[in-house]
């Protein structure tokens, strides 16, 4: 893939992190040419769609996510992405970090490495993890 000509090129080369509570996908950029490199999904149990069954006082039953486990789920996922991404920047695979990890993106940014979060160039603060990537580009500006 390829970024836009009417957006910004990558003068460094460039991860790109687009995360959710149960998975990260990394990409790497190299001026306006962007590479899929991984995805780490969080392995701890619930996180995937779970969910639990309750019957509410009318008798109906509904489904809900547990909330719970959907922190931990996050925390465990964030941990493992901090690991990896460490793991990168020791390598020398990328110079810049771009980040969109939704709102809770500073339970991720707690846990990087020193090294790792002085690379961290924006931070976007969106789930942008179902949509298409080109959506990533229109929050760099």
């Amino acid at each position: 893939m390829f970024i836009p000509e009417t957006k910004k090129a990558f003068s460094k080369k460039t991860d790109l992190v687009v995360a959710d509570h149960v998975r990260a996908k990394i990409y790497s950029i190299v001026d306006r040419e962007v590479a899929f490199v991984e995805e780490i999904k969080t392995d701890y149990p619930g996180t995937d769609g779970d969910r639990t069954s309750t019957v509410n006082s009318g008798g109906r039953h509904f489904a809900e996510h547990p909330e719970h486990d959907q922190e931990i789920g996050e925390d465990h996922l964030f941990r493992k992405l901090a690991a990896y991404l460490h793991h990168r920047y020791e390598q020398k695979a990328f110079e810049e970090l771009v980040i969109a990890a939704g709102p809770e993106m500073y339970k991720l940014e707690s846990l990087l490495h020193p090294d790792v979060a002085h690379c961290v160039v924006k931070w976007i603060p969106k789930l942008l993890t179902h949509g298409p990537l080109e959506d990533v580009f229109d929050h760099l500006s």
